[in-house]
C-alpha cells in the first residue's frame, strides 16, 4: 500500500491489525502469520522513477518513508503457542519478524528514513538488544514516535531512535527495568496428591535453581536478582547511550513510567509532534 505525504485521509487508511481474521486462522488450523512483524507503510516522497523492484507488496516508485508498528506484546518469535496467540491474536509484535523487516528497510536504498510508531507496555528480553542494535546501526534517519505508551523492552529499542516524539500529554514512557517471576506449586501438588523432586546432575548444581516446587530460598532467590540485575544494568547502559547528553538525573533507572511532560524533562523524549509533522520535517 503506498501513501503519499500530501494525503493525510489516505494515511489514515494504513494497514492494521485484524483481530477476527486471525481468530479464524487459529481455529481453522491455518497458522501462517496475519501480522508478525511491523512494515506497514512506505510514505511516498517523491514521483521519480527507480528501479521497479518490489519491497512489501509496494512497487519501487520513487524515494520513500518506512512506518515500522511496535505494538502490544513483544514477543522474541512465535514459536511457542501463547506467544503466536500474543502476536496473531491480541496484535503483539514478533520481535524476529520486525528485525528482518527492519533490516530489509535499512538496506533498501528507496528507503530514505523510517518512523517507528510505537504503542507497546514491553515483552521479552530475548531478540530486544538485537532489535536495539539495529535501530542504532541504520545509516538513516530513524524517528520514534510514541501513541500511548512506549514501556520496558519497547522503550529500550525506542532509546536507539535519532529522536523519540510524543503525540499527547497523556502518552507515558519509561519502565526502565528488568523481573522475573517465580511460581511456588508446592501447594497444588500437594492438594492433587503429588511429590515432585527435580534432580539435577552432580555437576548442575544451579540447573534447578527456583524449581516450581517448593517456595523459593533466600539463596535462590538473591541468585535470581543478581541475573536479572545484570539484564537491567545492560538495559539502563544502552538507554544511556542512546540518549546520550539527553538525559537529566537518574530516577530513569528506577523502572517507573513518566507521562509526556516528566519524560521530556528527563530526557527520555524530545518534544511533541504528529505523525504528518514527522513525515513533513523528513520530507524536507
Amino acid at each position: 500500500m503506498k501513501i503519499y505525504a500530501s494525503d493525510i485521509n489516505a494515511f489514515k487508511d494504513r494497514a492494521s491489525f485484524n483481530k477476527e481474521l486471525a481468530l479464524n486462522a487459529k481455529v481453522s488450523g491455518n497458522v501462517s502469520k496475519v501480522k508478525a512483524g511491523g512494515l506497514v507503510d512506505i510514505i511516498q516522497l517523491s514521483p521519480e522513477q527507480v528501479e521497479p523492484t518490489s519491497h512489501n507488496g509496494v512497487q519501487g516508485e520513487g524515494y520513500g518513508i518506512a512506518v515500522m508498528q511496535l505494538k502490544g506484546m513483544l514477543v522474541a518469535n512465535t514459536d511457542d503457542l501463547y506467544d503466536w496467540f500474543a502476536v496473531n491474536y491480541e496484535g503483539g509484535t514478533d520481535l524476529q519478524e520486525f528485525y528482518h523487516e527492519l533490516a530489509e528497510v535499512a538496506n533498501d536504498p528507496r528507503i530514505k528514513a523510517v518512523i517507528i510508531e510505537a504503542d507497546s507496555g514491553g515483552g521479552d528480553v530475548n531478540n530486544t538488544q538485537l532489535v536495539a542494535n539495529l535501530v542504532r546501526d541504520i545509516e538513516k534517519p530513524v524517528i520514534g514516535f510514541v501513541t500511548n505508551l512506549s514501556a520496558s523492552a519497547c522503550y529500550w529499542i525506542l532509546s536507539q531512535c535519532d529522536s523519540i516524539y510524543l503525540a499527547t500529554e497523556t502518552t507515558s514512557i519509561g519502565s526502565i527495568g528488568v523481573y522475573t517471576a517465580h511460581v511456588d506449586n508446592s501447594g497444588y501438588y500437594e492438594m492433587i496428591g503429588k511429590k515432585v523432586t527435580y534432580i539435577p546432575a552432580s555437576q548442575s548444581t544451579e540447573k534447578i535453581i527456583g524449581a516450581d516446587n517448593k517456595p523459593l530460598s533466600e539463596s535462590d532467590f538473591a541468585k535470581i536478582q543478581e541475573r536479572v540485575s545484570k539484564l537491567a544494568a545492560i538495559f539502563i547502559r544502552q538507554v544511556e547511550q542512546g540518549r546520550s547528553g539527553k538525559l537529566v538525573g537518574a530516577e530513569y533507572q528506577n523502572g517507573s513510567v513518566f507521562i509526556a511532560e516528566d519524560a521530556i524533562a528527563n530526557g527520555l523524549a524530545d518534544g511533541y509532534a504528529t505523525t504528518l509533522e514527522i513525515v513533513n520535517n523528513l520530507s524536507k
